[in-house]
């Protein structure tokens, strides 16, 4: 089983190293067709892509914590990802320009190996059936494989209606942070004329931030004040509210680094909600409720890029910011059931 876990956890390693070298190739001549390009993610998704890796850190992040520490963990989580994509966000632009982009395609696939090379070496032996099913037989039929993944929303009671309502807030937050995400490029560059170097930094600073607020703030107010996951969730929702609306109604490049401050706590509703998932199932079906996440996390990713790239263009001709307001106006859907969580929550208690 230690072995089966190892492996477990390096295909996906194995996806990424083959999009690194598809990658490599097509740079060599940059006017090759676009499409190719799906070829690197196609090898990363049929490895098991983000939702394999994220899904088996996360699940080991808190299988050994204490329930009342999980979304403490949680959080540590979401920053080291935003302090990594600040690291990215901050370099990217300039390494291109020095290097050009094969070479950064070259580095790229140096650090995954780097990181092969270290998953192997510190594998912790303890890990048990994280993210494997201890019977051959639960993987022998795709109805068989359905019914394993959506395990963890076989428990009973109020806990499994609270659990159906956290993965329709999180589906509702993962589209909408997919969205955002892909076309925020697009509208700074139409708003500002930032270029990728420019927007890269800011970026980067976002990213910074958003990752100080979840490793030191959300700590700070969960144990200080000792408020609950689901709280901490709607605190990020209205900082969420108030980073979109700025972000439309400032028309200044130099101002627009306002927004720097509510987005300190936009990264709260992720690290709430999943922490409160995780406290509401089962310590052994934490692999299978991460996996549900960043499966969620990626169907979603890919429905918000083709809705908000196809629609964004779309609404240039009377108003660049309209997607934003539009997304901070449907915050309403789920504060409205995070609220009915919250009613729940009291009568469990």
């Amino acid at each position: 089983m230690k072995s089966k876990s190892l492996t477990a956890l390096l295909i996906p390693f194995f996806g990424l190293i083959l999009g690194d070298i598809s990658y490599i190739i097509q740079t060599d001549d940059i006017k090759l067709n676009p499409y190719y390009l799906l070829i690197s993610d196609i090898a990363f998704g049929v490895c098991g892509g983000f939702t394999a890796i994220m899904g088996l850190i996360n699940s080991y992040n808190v299988r050994y914590t204490n329930v009342s520490e999980r979304g403490i963990r949680i959080s540590r989580y979401e920053a080291t990802i935003a302090f990594a994509g600040t690291l990215g966000s901050f370099t990217s632009g300039v390494i291109r320009e020095k290097i050009g982009y094969t070479n950064v395609f070259i580095l790229i696939l140096c650090i995954h190996l780097v990181c092969i090379i270290y998953t192997i070496v510190t594998l912790k032996m303890e890990i048990q059936n994280i993210e494997l099913s201890s019977s051959n037989d639960e993987i022998t039929t795709m109805k068989n494989f359905f019914k394993n993944l959506i395990k963890p929303l076989s428990v009973d009671g109020m806990e499994k209606k609270i659990l159906v309502l956290l993965f329709i807030i999180l589906a509702f937050e993962l589209f909408i942070y997919g969205g955002i995400n892909d076309i925020q490029f697009s509208y700074f560059l139409y708003k500002f004329a930032w270029g990728d170097k420019k927007f890269g930094i800011f970026n980067g600073f976002l990213m910074l931030f958003s990752g100080i607020g979840t490793l030191i703030i959300y700590p700070f107010l969960t144990r200080q004040f000792n408020i609950p996951s689901h709280i901490m969730a709607v605190i990020g929702m209205f900082n969420k509210i108030i980073f979109l609306i700025l972000s439309v109604i400032i028309t200044s490049d130099s101002w627009i680094y306002i927004i720097i401050i509510p987005n300190l706590m936009t990264r709260f509703v992720a690290t709430g909600l999943r922490s409160l998932a995780s406290i509401n199932t089962p310590v052994d079906e934490q692999g299978r409720l991460f996996s549900m996440i960043e499966l969620t996390q990626g169907i979603t990713s890919l429905a918000s890029s083709a809705v908000y790239n196809s629609v964004y263009p779309k609404t240039l001709s009377f108003f660049s910011g309209f997607m934003y307001i539009l997304t901070a106006t449907t915050y309403i859907i789920p504060l409205l059931i995070t609220f009915k969580i919250h009613k729940m929550l009291n009568v469990l208690n």
